[in-house]
């Protein structure tokens, strides 16, 4: 697994963002930590079942656990193709309850997003207004900065 993962990062890493790669590093991880470093064609289902069964042992959501098998089935697919070789991946078709653990999110009461406006025009200064545009557009934070620099630029 660890060669995949080697491979996937080298050819489909190129400038992406090292949480990319911390993804797909942590992701396959936890194959080697449960499975063992094992080539590609050595991984059956029962290795991908154990894997499923450690993710809830953690405690981890159904949506985590989706997005993790989900890196772990790409690398697998796009090394056995870079090696030339021909499998049936393992972690692909796992199943589990992708709702498990996932927990419904309600949003803020509209009356809160309107008193942190009115205290972000009061104090009026570079964080307030990135907190203003987060609250306005609803983008997400990390967004919102990256904006920023380009429009005060």
């Amino acid at each position: 697994m660890s060669e995949a993962v080697s491979i996937y990062l080298k050819l489909q890493g190129k400038d992406r963002p090292l949480t990319f790669h911390r993804g797909a590093e942590r992701s396959c991880g936890y194959v080697i930590d449960v499975t063992g470093d094992k080539h590609l064609r050595s991984y059956t289902k029962k290795d991908a079942n154990q894997c499923r069964d450690a993710l809830i042992e953690r405690g981890l959501a159904g949506s985590s656990i989706t997005r993790i098998l989900g890196t772990v089935r790409s690398v697998t697919n796009f090394a056995a193709s870079e090696m030339g070789i021909s499998i049936t991946n393992p972690f692909g078709g796992v199943y589990f309850d992708r709702k498990a653990g996932v927990q419904e999110r309600q949003p803020l009461p509209k009356e809160a997003i309107y008193a942190v406006q009115k205290e972000c025009q009061r104090l009026d200064d570079e964080l307030r207004w990135l907190v203003a545009l987060v609250s306005d557009t609803g983008m997400r934070l990390a967004e919102a900065t990256g904006r920023r620099w380009v429009i005060l630029s």
